[in-house]
């Protein structure tokens, strides 16, 4: 180990931009013809661990994830009428946002600290805020595939757009990330979660994701996600599941 590698990591506390990696993934469909509009997907899963050369044990870990699907088709009514029908306008808006920090007790398990945020159009929901704490664990972490299970203990705010679906919940997370290496150097990432509510066990959630990640360059893969949303009381009128399917370009950023 050279001297300059053990200063930083293990005398030294590492600065707030220090050994920061991740990936920006961005997609977009353009449509212009009788029907107009389109649909962008873009986000970012950036994550820190202290110290930042993976053969020491880790103390902490800081993760920040953020993605956004958004699009608006307009269509217009024909044939034409007079007076002049308005167009039919078809909007989706699904918004997440999820900051962790971990402190490792063991090698293995760690406390957490969590916060997330999500908006969901196709479900009525306008803003749901989490804030908890709790445990983790990793069963194993090889090069090949990680395995981390967790659980917490949250306060949860539910705003619909109708004011009167809205909620003050206590209640728990227990999820799983997965990550495994396959030949061709593609990488699989699935993650679920289930999300009862201690003080109203009809207002349940759960939400699921697998994607798949094909290098095409050095620092750029192409992604495969499909992720699925569900809340067992959405607002009035609104299915209880959204599922999307997205693909676009995935940057490395380390």
């Amino acid at each position: 180990m050279d001297g300059q590698t053990y200063e930083k990591n293990l005398r030294h506390r590492a600065g707030p931009l220090d050994g920061w990696a991740g990936t920006v993934n961005l997609g977009a469909t353009l449509v212009q013809a009788t029907q107009h509009g389109g649909t962008f997907t873009g986000g970012s899963a950036l994550i820190r661990q202290v110290p930042t050369v993976t053969y020491f044990r880790a103390r902490n870990k800081t993760s920040v994830n953020v993605q956004e699907t958004y699009g608006i088709m307009t269509t217009p009514v024909l044939p034409k009428t007079t007076p002049a029908t308005p167009d039919s306008v078809v909007r989706t808006s699904i918004f997440h946002a999820d900051l962790e920090r971990d402190e490792y007790y063991s090698k293995k398990a760690y406390y957490l600290g969590n916060a997330s945020f999500d908006h969901n159009y196709a479900l009525g929901l306008q803003l749901q805020q989490i804030y908890g704490v709790g445990v983790g664990y990793t069963p194993f972490s090889t090069p090949i595939q990680q395995l981390d299970l967790k659980a917490d203990v949250h306060y949860e705010k539910q705003e619909f757009q109708l004011a009167a679906s809205n909620q003050n919940l206590i209640g728990s997370t227990f999820a799983d990330t997965y990550r495994r290496t396959l030949p061709l150097k593609l990488v699989l990432t699935q993650s679920a979660s289930i999300l009862p509510a201690w003080n109203n066990l009809n207002a349940y959630a759960a939400n699921g994701s697998i994607g798949f990640l094909l290098p095409v360059l050095k620092r750029v893969s192409v992604n495969f996600t499909s992720t699925d949303n569900f809340i067992n009381n959405p607002s009035p009128g609104s299915k209880k599941n959204s599922l999307q399917f997205e693909t676009g370009l995935t940057f490395l950023l380390q």
